[in-house]
């Protein structure tokens, strides 16, 4: 199945392996250069990431990229997502965010994260 999205649910189902193009409009009265949205799929019996992307946001677009990489060895299964929007975001030595200051926003976009449904799609590319 190809990757699909529900507007109601906010639900994702794609298979692994395939490549996914997203464009998610961010409206928050603050944004500025060098905001961040960070996209991460993860197992919910854990809470550990599965897949994490952070995109700078430009113009109230964040543009997140799934490669064949990201998922092709993930077990096919159901996981859920997020969206945090982080301003004036802060990097560390390996390039990972910090939010040690308190001017910092940390913004969950879902209370109840929706559903990431990750399918096999044939052979393994």
């Amino acid at each position: 199945m190809p990757f699909s999205f529900d507007e109601a649910t906010h639900a994702i189902t794609m298979a692994a392996g395939d490549t996914a193009n997203m464009l998610i409009h961010v409206e928050y009265k603050e944004l500025s250069a060098g905001d961040v949205l960070v996209f991460a799929i993860f197992d919910p019996s854990d809470l550990n990431d599965i897949v994490r992307k952070t995109v700078e946001i430009k113009d109230g677009i964040a543009r997140i990229r799934l490669c064949n990489h990201d998922t092709r060895d993930v077990e096919p299964g159901r996981y859920k997502w997020n969206l945090r929007l982080i301003t004036s975001p802060i990097y560390d030595e390996e390039g990972n965010i910090r939010v040690d200051e308190c001017t910092d926003e940390v913004i969950t976009v879902f209370d109840t994260p929706p559903s990431f449904k990750l399918t096999r799609g044939g052979g393994r590319v």
